[in-house]
């Protein structure tokens, strides 16, 4: 009976283990550990910056563009949102802070006056809006580093809090990798039994 149970233990811990060790060996060892010239570090901590790298390139190329980003100032609903702002410095300029330019300014203007104030400089500001949201957009799409800004932020998490979000996210996903590890084992090692027990 050992002929079969043994193999197939035996096969099912290899193939437990090594899934356990391969998600492992993503994250540890974090430093390289060795002796002489034979050093080990596990693959993120040793390819951190050259992922981020990749990962900056990645979303630049495929991602999201500087384009893209000058393409969604012309949007109607981000226009809007510009009249809308515009509109409310025109009556915040128009009722309080034009009647404090001069002392006499507040004793003069009437109510009426404001408002016309407030009229003209609120249909001005919103005629410059579709020209001021494509400079912006064209500013943004000709200077905005999406690449080197991945690159920083992805650099800047720590590998501890990486660790702990891939675990998070990735959960059931592993604890089903080991566990197809050691069926995927055990049956090797009961071919191997049969494969014995047939040539003697």
């Amino acid at each position: 009976m050992l002929q079969w149970i043994l193999p197939t233990l035996a096969g099912a811990f290899i193939g437990w283990g090594t899934n356990w060790l391969a998600l492992k060996m993503l994250f540890h060892p974090r430093r390289p550990w060795g002796i002489g010239k034979l050093r080990f570090q596990g693959v993120l901590p040793k390819r951190k910056f050259e992922i981020a790298a990749r990962m900056g390139e990645m979303a630049e190329e495929e991602l999201v563009s500087g384009g893209d980003i000058g393409h969604a100032f012309g949007d109607p609903a981000v226009l809007e949102g510009f009249r809308i702002a515009a509109r409310a410095q025109a009556r915040v300029f128009a009722q309080e802070r034009l009647p404090g330019i001069h002392p006499l300014a507040g004793l003069l203007l009437t109510r009426g006056m404001k408002d016309k104030a407030e009229e003209i400089l609120s249909r001005e500001l919103c005629a410059m809006v579709p020209g001021l949201a494509r400079s912006i957009g064209e500013g943004l799409e000709s200077n905005l580093p999406i690449k080197d800004l991945v690159q920083s932020r992805l650099q800047g998490i720590s590998l501890e809090d990486l660790e702990a979000l891939l675990h998070e996210v990735l959960d059931r996903s592993s604890t089903l990798a080991r566990w197809s590890g050691a069926i995927l084992g055990a049956l090797v090692g009961f071919a191997q039994a049969v494969l014995l027990a047939l040539m003697r």
